[in-house]
């Protein structure tokens, strides 16, 4: 795991970024988060499609009262939420909130204490993806599922299909195939694989992107995310699912 840490003394307090955990330091007795550090925040949440918030813990150093600190930590919490709130993508329902007041294991240098931790679980966007692929790569598009015995995408995955779209019209280099798969059956007697690859394909070719881009295949259920018999209906939902193959950007 890649650490990253970014100061800005005198100007802003740190921010501490790591899979799945974003930290902002705060300066002494303060709930104030900087400019930049706000712009910090909002781009490290922009790289992904949706980023569900799973803890915020507010903490300060060992300096003053339990009392004061505990609502120091309070308030610092709040900063955050209302941060939080203004950037697209991020989920906070039922979010777990904890004002820890100060840390139990005070460290030598009393700014790493005047923190928030953040605990989220986030999904990159295809966009990311795509950029960071090569030719032949294959992208999973995540949430991107169907029915079950159908073609038809499920409800929410509606949005990540527009995602697609509109990759597609923003980058006129990119060429793709669409693959299709299927759970529960290692025989695709109907053909669902390929449809639900078509479904795809007809939408974006209904949207104007060129056939000459675009290409589709079913793979029945030769390559499941979930070995067969799934154990249960997520596991079954993540196996009915299409993705996408980088021929050319």
């Amino acid at each position: 795991m890649r650490i990253f840490i970014i100061f800005y003394f005198l100007i802003s307090t740190p921010i501490f970024i790591a899979q799945d955990t974003i930290q902002v330091y705060f300066q002494n007795n303060s709930a104030f988060i900087g400019k930049i550090n706000k712009q910090v925040i909002k781009n490290h949440f922009k790289q992904n499609s949706s980023t569900k918030i799973i803890e915020i813990i507010g903490y300060t150093d060992i300096n003053g009262t339990k009392k004061q600190n505990l609502e120091l930590s309070k308030k610092r919490n709040e900063s955050t939420i209302d941060l939080l709130k203004k950037i697209n993508g991020v989920n906070l329902n039922k979010s777990k909130i904890i004002n820890h007041g100060e840390v139990k294991n005070a460290s030598k240098r009393y700014y790493k204490d005047r923190t928030v931790k953040i605990i989220y679980k986030a999904t990159q966007s295809i966009r990311a993806k795509i950029k960071n692929a090569k030719k032949g790569d294959k992208i999973e598009l995540k949430n991107m599922n169907f029915i079950g015995g159908s073609p038809i995408l499920l409800k929410e995955s509606k949005p990540i299909l527009v995602e697609l779209l509109k990759l597609m019209e923003n980058n006129p280099n990119l060429k793709i195939k669409i693959e299709g798969h299927i759970c529960c059956s290692l025989i695709d007697d109907q053909n669902l694989s390929e449809n639900r690859a078509k479904t795809v394909y007809s939408y974006l070719l209904e949207n104007n992107i060129s056939e000459n881009r675009m290409s589709y295949e079913g793979y029945s259920s030769k390559y499941p995310k979930h070995a067969l018999p799934e154990k249960n209906e997520s596991e079954r939902t993540a196996n009915r699912r299409v993705e996408i193959r980088i021929i050319d950007k």
